[in-house]
C-alpha cells in the first residue's frame, strides 16, 4: 500500500484529536464505533476471501469454500461457550495474522518472525500498557466469569511482546534500517491512537479503516493484476451470508446464559465471531501472501 503522505498529519491530527473530545462527550462512541466498522468495513474485507478461493479457470473452488464455511461454524459453536478462550484466541491469531506486512518486509527468517510478532502484537498489545484501566472492564464483559484468567493472560503475553520489541530494537536499528519502516510507523501510530482514545475505539479504528481498507485495496490490486472478473453479486452475498451467520450466533448466544441487552454482551458475540472468522482468514491470506504483498 502506498506511504501516507508527511502532509496528511495536517489534518489526521485535527480528526485524531476531535475525535477523542467527542468520545469524552459520549463514551459509547467507542462501542458503537467498534461494532458498526466490524459489521461493515470488517466483515467486508473478510468476505473478499470468497475471491481468494477461485481456480486457474475464475471459478469458485466449492472445496476450499465448504472448508473454509464449515470451520467457521465449527469454531463459532464451540468458542460461544468460552468467551474468554475467544478472545485469548482472537489475541494469539492478530499476533500472527496483524504482522504479514513485516514478514514480507525483512529477508532474513529470524528478523522476519521477529518483525512479525512485533507488528502483529502492537494493536492488540498497546491497549493493555498504555490503558489498562479503561480496558478491564470491556475485558469483564467479554470474558465474565473467565476474567480471573483472562485478564493476568493477556497481561503475561504483553509483557512477552515487550521483551520482543526491545530485542527488535536492538537487532534491527530501525533508526538505520529502511525495509522495516512499515511496522515503526504502525507502531508510533498505534502509541498516539492508545493515547489520545481508549483502547476499544483505537483498535476499531485500526481493524476497521487501516487493516481492513489496506486488505480491500490489495485485493482490488490483485484483481487488476490477474485480470479477473470483479463480481459485485458475489462480494455482496458472501456479506450477507456472513451478517446471517452473526445474527444467528447472537440468537443462539441469547437463548444459552446471555442476554443482548448491552454493549458488553454485544461485543461479547463480536468477539466470539471474529475469532472463529480469522483462523480460516489468516490461513487463507499467508498461502496467498506472494499474490497479495510482494508484488503490491
Amino acid at each position: 500500500m502506498a506511504a501516507i503522505s508527511p502532509l496528511h498529519l495536517f489534518w489526521l491530527l485535527p480528526s485524531l484529536l476531535i475525535l477523542a473530545w467527542l468520545e469524552r462527550q459520549w463514551p459509547m462512541l467507542a462501542a458503537v464505533g467498534f461494532v458498526l466498522l466490524t459489521v461493515t468495513v470488517g466483515f467486508a474485507h473478510g468476505a473478499m476471501d470468497i475471491f481468494l478461493m477461485r481456480d486457474a479457470r475464475d471459478q469458485i473452488d466449492a472445496k476450499a469454500c465448504g472448508l473454509y464455511a464449515g470451520s467457521v461454524l465449527v469454531l463459532g459453536a464451540v468458542l460461544m461457550l468460552w468467551p474468554g478462550v475467544a478472545l485469548i484466541t482472537l489475541i494469539l491469531l492478530s499476533l500472527w495474522h496483524f504482522g504479514e506486512q513485516a514478514h514480507r518486509e525483512h529477508d532474513p527468517q529470524q528478523e522476519a518472525w521477529l518483525l512479525r510478532f512485533v507488528q502483529g502484537g502492537s494493536s492488540v498489545m498497546l491497549p493493555v500498557l498504555l490503558s489498562p484501566d479503561a480496558l478491564k472492564p470491556w475485558v469483564q464483559s467479554i470474558a465474565v466469569a473467565d476474567t480471573a484468567w483472562v485478564w493476568p493472560a493477556w497481561v503475561g503475553i504483553a509483557g512477552l511482546w515487550c521483551a520482543l520489541l526491545l530485542v527488535a530494537l536492538v537487532l534491527i536499528k530501525p533508526w538505520r534500517s529502511q525495509t522495516s519502516k512499515t511496522l515503526w510507523i504502525e507502531l508510533i501510530a498505534l502509541m498516539v491512537l492508545n493515547l489520545l482514545l481508549s483502547p476499544l475505539l483505537a483498535f476499531a479504528l485500526f481493524f476497521g479503516v487501516y487493516h481492513s481498507g489496506a486488505h480491500i485495496w490489495r485485493m482490488r490490486q490483485l484483481q487488476r493484476r490477474e485480470g479477473k472478473t470483479w463480481h459485485d453479486g458475489l462480494l455482496v452475498a458472501t456479506m450477507l451470508a456472513t451478517l446471517l451467520a452473526l445474527a444467528g450466533l447472537m440468537w443462539w448466544m441469547s437463548k444459552q446464559t446471555f442476554t443482548l441487552n448491552d454493549a458488553g454482551q454485544w461485543l461479547r458475540a463480536l468477539v466470539v465471531a471474529l475469532a472463529a472468522i480469522t483462523l480460516p482468514h489468516l490461513i487463507l491470506v499467508s498461502r496467498n501472501r506472494h499474490r497479495l504483498f510482494f508484488a503490491a
